[in-house]
């Protein structure tokens, strides 16, 4: 089993379930310590206008994807880069739990 090694007690890698499943209402719930839902903060109630000038700190540039051949190394991880597929390559080595 593969958990991740610093997030705090209830984080969304880790939520509250209910014979395997989300408890009901998981997405509608507070996510303490804060008061509301965390994908809440993607709604625009009040769209604002683009700015008259750019944000001078972010640039957009193009996504350009093309093929990739990922050739694991003798550990057997992947490229560590940006991809999209290939062989999977962990920043952490895995964790491995015994019951005691």
């Amino acid at each position: 089993m593969r958990r991740p090694r610093s997030y705090p007690e209830g984080h969304a890698s880790d939520p509250e379930l209910a014979n395997g499943r989300l408890v009901p209402r998981y997405w509608d719930a507070p996510q303490p310590p804060h008061p509301r839902p965390f994908w809440r903060v993607l709604l625009q109630r009040h769209a604002a206008l683009p700015a008259a000038e750019a944000e001078p700190s972010l640039c957009a540039l193009p996504l350009t994807l093309r093929p990739f051949t990922d050739t694991p190394n003798p550990r057997g991880l992947g490229a560590q880069t940006f991809k999209m597929g290939g062989t999977p390559s962990w920043a952490q080595d895995p964790e491995y739990y015994r019951c005691a």
